[in-house]
This record gives structure tokens, C-alpha cells and sequence, in this order.
């Protein structure tokens, strides 16, 4: 299917690039695909305001009369229930059929606040009342005194965009039912487990047992966390250690790869599962023997069956990442999930379209850093991005800080968590008198907790994994002689 023309009578194509004077039929089509998922807070302000006149086109305003439809009888409002009622009608290949009207709800989640798109497709009707008022009244040559009348009236009826602010006790009674549902938890883990449990916390029966830790949400929905290092410290690992948990937790995960091809990021995950072989085996992997292959078999058909989980290698702007995860969502749900989770591993190596022109580098970074925590927020998900820490953060043997983070301060003010790593060994060698399993993770930001915490992990690089540290053996003295 071609892509329509931007003034075409058509619900459009998700993730199409409009031009300048189309940005009120994307709204138009932004409020509809909102309206078709579900959002029962936004249906509540935006359908007391919207009209047929609302929308340009034939095609949105037959989606749109399906949904009010929809709504005078109390039914459900979603994509199939329209689909249906468009079809009852006779309208739906009118309108493009069922992919059209599905298109609606994945361009949706494409964009930024979905209420903005409201007050775009508000002020525009208004501005539409106001030419065809003044276009009769200079035609039935009215004097200033009536265009005035008509023009006052036309203000006090028109769109109020002050309608489309949340109601307060709905947001109240939502954090109540977000408490009660709390309160029915075995853990306060809230969010995706990171699978460490220095930060997710030990909850067992026993409180004798119980330890909280750093991070007792987990990554939680529409948060910013970012895991800062230099090169050679292993925040790669770090971060396939996350991934792997959300996986396993059954969580929706998109990985974004900047660094490197989806094939080397299979291959980690490969090869911590069978924890088998180090990552050099698998680069020439003959002399692995049967048992082992069977092993690299179970766990290819283990995460193919059972993980939720889209790697891609080619998305590095912000608009084609927010693409994907909105297709990522659609495939989720058609699997009975969720997305849940976004990672970045690199974002630095993430770029703008046309490249950054006479911006700075820091300036860029910025950018980047507002547009994952915007659609962290927008999305409903948590995000996990790799951040490189700067030069200074090596000298000496010393803990990472806020500061060293590479590029822009923006990264720390945008950032709910901050998790630094520092490996002397990687610093300094064997003069480091530091082993090269030993991981130093720093708690440098915690919006919602406590910061400063350090705590050890086991770098397990070869097998592109972290542990927890074995204990150590306290040396014991000799007895005097």
C-alpha cells in the first residue's frame, strides 16, 4: 500500500512524515487512535468537546461518529468494537478497512502527549468557526458591531481547551487503587526486577530473611535509568544481565543496539544462559562437545518460545526508535504481553536526522537524554540506557560520580537512577592490586530513594554475565609462637 498524499481523504500511515500544513490531520488522527485504546481518562475529557466537525476528512469523521455511537450505548470503545460498528454501517472499506482503523491506535503511540494533540485539534475547529463567521459576515456585509457580537458568542460556545486538563480525584482514586493493589504484593517490586539482589531485595517468608534493596521497584514504568561507565568496565555485560531478568520475568523488552549488530547481542545472551563456555568458544565453536551443543540448542528454543524480546540494530534517531516501540507494543499485546522494558546501549552513539548542525555535542545529548525520559513517560515503560562515563572518571583509584557522565549535564537532570560501575582492574591492571572479577556498582542518583550505596558484583566477562561476589575468606592470624 502507497502512502496517501498528506491532503488525501485518508486515515494516513503510521510513522508517515508529515509536511507543514499537515500537523492538524495528524492530531486528528493522534486523538482518534487514543480514543480507540482505551484510555479511559482521556475519553472522558476529549468526548464532551469533539464533534463531527472536529475532523477535515470523510474518513475521520465516520471513525469518529463510530465512536460516539459506541459511547450513547455505554459499549466498549476499542479497535475492534469500531471496526464492527463501521462495518454494520457499511463505512469500513470507505475508510481503508481494518488495518486502517488499527493504524490509528499504533500512530498514536507514536507521539507525544496524546492531550496535546487534543488541544491542537480543539484550536483548529476554533480557527475554522472563526473564518467561516467572518467569511459570512463580510459577505452579508455586517457592521463591526454584529462581527463583534458573533465573534464574542462564537468564544463563549467554542472550544475551551481548559476542558482537557486531568480531573484531580481521578488521579487521586487511581494512586488509591495503585495502593490497594500494593498492598496485595508479596514484594514492593512494582517494575521490571533488574535480577539482582542488591537492588531488587530478598523477600522471603521469613523477616529474619528479608533484605530491601537499593532499587525495591525494580525499573519502574515511566523512569529513566541509566548505567554509566567507561569502555572496558562492563556495563555490556551489566546491562545483558537486565535484560536477561526482564525477560525472564516474562516482561516486554525492546533492545536498541547502536554498538553493536543484533547477531553479537544474541550471542551474549547465548552465552550466559548455558554458562558453559567462554565468548571466545563461540567463535570457533568446534571443539564444543555434543553435550554442550544440546545445552546452546535448549536455550535457542527456551528464549525463541518463551521471551518477549525485539533487538534492533538499525534504529539510532529518536523517531525511529519510538516506531518501533510502538510496533514492538502491538506485537506484544498479539502475544498476550506487554511492552514493558526499553534498553539503549549506547547513547552517545545515538544520532539526529541530518546530523546535529550547529548544535553541541551536549546540546545533543540533551536532546536525546529528554526524548527517552519523554517516552519512557509517554509510553507507559521503563527505560534503561548506557551512558559513557568521561576521561576524569579514571583518575585514580576513585568512584564514579554524577559528573563524570560524558557529553551533558542534561543526562543527570533527565536520569530517575543513576547505577556507576568502576573496576579497578580495568584502570590500572595488576598495579590496581585489585583482582579482575571485582565490580564497584555506585548508586550515584536514586530520585525516589537513597543514594550513595555501593555494593559489590563478580565481573564475569567471559561469560557476559555479573554475579554476586563469592565471600571472601578473612584471613586468620598464626597464634604467637
Amino acid at each position: 500500500m502507497t502512502e496517501p498524499h498528506p491532503h488525501d481523504d485518508s486515515l494516513g500511515v503510521a510513522g508517515a512524515a508529515p509536511d507543514a500544513g499537515d500537523y492538524s490531520a495528524l492530531s486528528e488522527r493522534v486523538v482518534l487512535g487514543t480514543l480507540l485504546d482505551g484510555d479511559a481518562e482521556f475519553q472522558r475529557s476529549a468526548l464532551p468537546v469533539l464533534t463531527a466537525e472536529s475532523f477535515t476528512t470523510p474518513d475521520t469523521r465516520a471513525v469518529f461518529h463510530a465512536i460516539t455511537t459506541l459511547a450513547r450505548v455505554g459499549d466498549a470503545i476499542d479497535a475492534p468494537t469500531v471496526v464492527q460498528t463501521l462495518d454494520e454501517a457499511n463505512l469500513l472499506s470507505g475508510v481503508g478497512g481494518p488495518a486502517a482503523v488499527t493504524r490509528l491506535v499504533t500512530e498514536s503511540l507514536t507521539v507525544a502527549v496524546p492531550r496535546v494533540h487534543l488541544q491542537r485539534v480543539l484550536e483548529a475547529t476554533q480557527r475554522r468557526q472563526v473564518h467561516e463567521v467572518m467569511s459570512r459576515m463580510l459577505a452579508s456585509r455586517a457592521t463591526p458591531d454584529q462581527v463583534f457580537a458573533e465573534l464574542d458568542a462564537l468564544r463563549e460556545t467554542g472550544a475551551d481547551v481548559s476542558v482537557t486538563l486531568p480531573e484531580f480525584a481521578d488521579q487521586v482514586a487511581e494512586y488509591q487503587r495503585e495502593l490497594q493493589r500494593r498492598r496485595t504484593m508479596d514484594s514492593p517490586l512494582v517494575g521490571v526486577p533488574t535480577g539482582w539482589k542488591d537492588l531488587d531485595g530478598v523477600y522471603d517468608p521469613d523477616p529474619n530473611r528479608r533484605r530491601i534493596g537499593y532499587l525495591p521497584g525494580g525499573f519502574e514504568r515511566k523512569h529513566l535509568a541509566l548505567v554509566a561507565a567507561r569502555p572496558g568496565v562492563g556495563k555490556t555485560s551489566v546491562v545483558i544481565d537486565f535484560l536477561r531478568a526482564a525477560c525472564k520475568s516474562g516482561a516486554g523488552v525492546v533492545f536498541f543496539s547502536n554498538e553493536m549488530p543484533a547477531q553479537e547481542i544474541i550471542e551474549l545472551i547465548v552465552c550466559a544462559e548455558v554458562k558453559l563456555y567462554k565468548r571466545d568458544r563461540y567463535k570457533w565453536p568446534e571443539d564444543i562437545p555434543p553435550h554442550g551443543w544440546d545445552k546452546i540448542a535448549e536455550v535457542q528454543a527456551d528464549i525463541t518460545r518463551n521471551w518477549h524480546l525485539v533487538i534492533d540494530d538499525q534504529a539510532s534517531t529518536l523517531a525511529d526508535q519510538r516506531r518501533v516501540l510502538a510496533a514492538a507494543r502491538m506485537k506484544f499485546r498479539d502475544e498476550g504481553a506487554d511492552l514493558d522494558i526499553a534498553f539503549q546501549d549506547f547513547i552517545q552513539r545515538m544520532s539526529t536526522p541530518g546530523g546535529r548542525g550547529a548544535k553541541a555535542q551536549h546540546e545533543e545529548l540533551g536532546d536525546f537524554s529528554k526524548g527517552w525520559k519523554d517516552m519512557a513517560k509517554e509510553l507507559n515503560v521503563a527505560a534503561v540506557v548506557a551512558a559513557q562515563l568521561n576521561r576524569s572518571s579514571v583518575e585514580g583509584d576513585r568512584l564514579p560520580r554524577a559528573d563524570d557522565l560524558r557529553g551533558s549535564g542534561s543526562l543527570e537532570q533527565d536520569a530517575d537512577v543513576i547505577i556507576g560501575l568502576h573496576r579497578p582492574y580495568a584502570v590500572g591492571g595488576q598495579d590496581s592490586g585489585h583482582t579482575a572479577d571485582e565490580l564497584k556498582v555506585v548508586m550515584i542518583k536514586v530520585r525516589h530513594g537513597a543514594a550513595g550505596q555501593v555494593f559489590e558484583r563478580a565481573f564475569l566477562g567471559e561469560l557476559a554475565q555479573t554475579s554476586e561476589p563469592a565471600p571472601r575468606a578473612i584471613p586468620v592470624p598464626e597464634p604467637p609462637a
